[in-house]
C-alpha cells in the first residue's frame, strides 16, 4: 500500500515534469536552452581538438627559449675567443722570446754562446765556463760535488716541470768590465739565477792599460722545461 509520503513525492515529481515540459516548450526557452548545448559541444570539440597544437605551441616556445639561450652562451664563447686571438695577436711575435728564456730542452750550446757573446760586449775576459754533469733526456743534473759556499738571498724557488743545472763561470778584466758583465748575467734573456759569487784581484795584477784586474767566479743555475 503506498503511504501518504509515497503519494506527496509522486505529486511533486509530476508537477516538476509539468513545469519542465511547460518550460522547454516556450520557443524562447528552447532556443536558449540550443544555444547553451550548442555552445557547450563546441567548447568539448574545440578542448579536445586544440588541446595538442596548444600543447605543441607552448613546446615550441620552450625549445626556442632554450635555443635562445645556448645561442646567447655561444655568442660569449665566440667573443671570448676574439679577445683571446687578438691577446694572442699582441703576443706572438714575443712567443720565441719565452722560449728563448725557457727551452724545452737543457740547450748547454746555446747558454755557453750567450755568456761568450756579453763577455765580449762588456769586454771582459772569459777564462772558463764549467758544466759538471749536462741533463740527458730530461733528467735533472746532479750537485756538483764542491762545497757551496753562502748563498744568495731570494733565490727563487723553480716550480715542479722545470728542470735546472749548475754552471760556474770565471772572467777577468778591469772593474768597470766585471761590473758590466755582473749587470748582463742579471738581464741575460735565458733565465738565469746566480747562486753564489766571489770577486778577487786576478793573478795579473795589472792590464795592459795599468788598471786593477779583477777575478769573477759565479756559480749560477739555468733552467728548461721538462719533456
Amino acid at each position: 500500500m503506498k503511504t501518504e509520503t509515497d503519494n506527496n513525492r509522486t505529486s511533486q515529481y509530476k508537477r516538476y515534469y509539468q513545469r519542465l515540459e511547460e518550460f522547454t516548450e516556450k520557443p524562447d526557452n528552447r532556443m536558449y536552452g540550443t544555444t547553451v548545448f550548442s555552445f557547450l559541444a563546441i567548447s568539448l570539440f574545440g578542448w579536445y581538438a586544440i588541446r595538442p597544437t596548444v600543447q605543441t605551441i607552448l613546446y615550441l616556445q620552450r625549445e626556442i627559449k632554450d635555443k635562445q639561450e645556448v645561442s646567447k652562451k655561444m655568442e660569449e664563447k665566440i667573443s671570448a675567443l676574439v679577445v683571446a686571438q687578438a691577446a694572442y695577436q699582441q703576443v706572438q711575435s714575443q712567443i720565441p722570446l719565452a722560449s728563448q728564456a725557457l727551452p724545452q730542452s737543457p740547450d748547454v750550446l746555446s747558454l755557453v754562446a750567450q755568456i761568450r757573446n756579453l763577455a765580449a760586449v762588456t769586454n771582459a775576459s772569459l777564462s772558463a765556463v764549467q758544466i759538471p754533469t749536462v741533463p740527458l733526456l730530461g733528467r735533472d743534473a746532479s750537485q756538483s760535488a764542491a762545497p757551496q759556499t753562502t748563498r744568495l738571498p731570494n733565490a727563487p724557488r723553480i716550480s715542479a716541470g722545470v728542470g735546472d743545472y749548475p754552471a760556474t763561470v770565471t772572467v777577468t778584466g778591469p772593474f768597470a768590465a766585471i761590473s758590466e758583465f755582473l749587470k748582463g748575467m742579471i738581464a741575460m734573456r735565458r733565465i738565469t739565477t746566480i747562486e753564489t759569487m766571489s770577486l778577487t784581484p786576478s793573478k795579473e795584477e795589472k792590464s795592459t792599460l795599468g788598471s786593477t784586474q779583477l777575478q769573477l767566479t759565479l756559480k749560477v743555475k739555468t733552467y728548461y722545461l721538462l719533456p
